[in-house]
């Protein structure tokens, strides 16, 4: 399965820059021998047809080789490696690799963290309406890193996302709506981008709307349904969600009580990194039966 998330990754970032690839005949054929060997899952292959590529000056083969190195697919991954190829892309023009190199200095990631940077190259690749760069760039405006906070544009860039089903625009859009961040609080709004957002496959989504059938916010209560939601977000190892189906277990909601099945959610979200509120501990020491620090 982690397997043919890759390839499907690779694919679906190279569909998106292609069309503004500087490339030429040789560089060309050099891609498609590199995708051929791809979709056999022999990277060892692809990356040196790709490197010479990028030798060459291809942009989507430096962007390719940035994957390579940032994801660890056919060589040691390497942040650093990765950020020096998709810094060669992005400045030749491709959208993907000025988003990459966007999250990279957002996070920190093979260069030195500098929100400034980070909304540097998130604007270039929004410019080009990047649906990931134009969500990424309304959270700083929302946070205020790297720019001014700024409500209305942070609204301007995640309507402009959500307008291409940019499943993290719609959920963020759910959030402004629950907590009247830009917009006056609305709880039907916020129901109406979080289904938009599931539907996409979402995992913050499927868990914020979990929970708002858990406690009945903007609908009436319902523990099946919040399960549900729950598991689906568990399925994509999200903690808290991991931890909610724990709870459901533990306090028999939507699920006949089991202790020994909190027991088990408990610890994956525990596992996943989950940390736990005061109110979590109690129950965490009831159903492990062990006092945590």
């Amino acid at each position: 399965m982690k397997k043919i998330f890759l390839l499907l990754v690779f694919f679906l970032f190279l569909s998106a820059c292609s069309a503004i690839a500087e490339e030429t005949a040789e560089t060309t054929a050099l891609i498609e021998q590199a995708r051929a060997a791809i979709e056999a899952g022999d990277f060892e292959t692809a990356v040196p047809l790709l490197q010479k590529a990028a030798n060459a000056g291809d942009a989507l083969a430096c962007f390719y080789l940035g994957h390579c190195y940032g994801y660890g697919w056919g060589v040691d991954q390497d942040p650093g490696k990765a950020a020096d190829y998709y810094r060669l892309a992005a400045d030749r023009g491709l959208a993907g690799a000025q988003y990459e190199l966007g999250v990279m200095y957002h996070l920190g990631k093979g260069v030195e963290q500098d929100y400034e940077k980070a909304f540097h190259y998130y604007g270039l690749a929004a410019a080009q309406d990047y649906p990931e760069a134009l969500t990424a760039i309304g959270f700083l405006y929302n946070q205020g890193l790297g720019t001014q906070q700024n409500l209305d544009e942070m609204l301007k860039y995640y309507n402009r996302a959500a307008e291409y089903g940019e499943p993290m625009a719609l959920f963020n859009l759910g959030c402004c709506y629950r907590d009247g961040t830009g917009v006056e609080q609305d709880y039907e709004k916020m129901l109406e981008y979080f289904r938009l957002a599931v539907e996409k496959e979402n995992a913050n989504a499927q868990f914020n709307l979990g929970y708002a059938y858990y406690v009945g916010m903007g609908v009436d209560p319902d523990d099946n349904e919040a399960l549900r939601l729950f598991r689906l977000a568990a399925d994509q190892e999200f903690p808290n969600a991991m931890f909610a189906v724990g709870d459901c277990y533990y306090l028999g909601r939507g699920v006949e009580k089991d202790l020994g099945a909190a027991a088990e959610w408990y610890q994956k979200a525990l596992d996943a990194g989950y940390e736990p509120d005061e109110e979590d501990r109690k129950h965490l020491e009831d159903v492990l039966g062990k006092q945590l620090n």
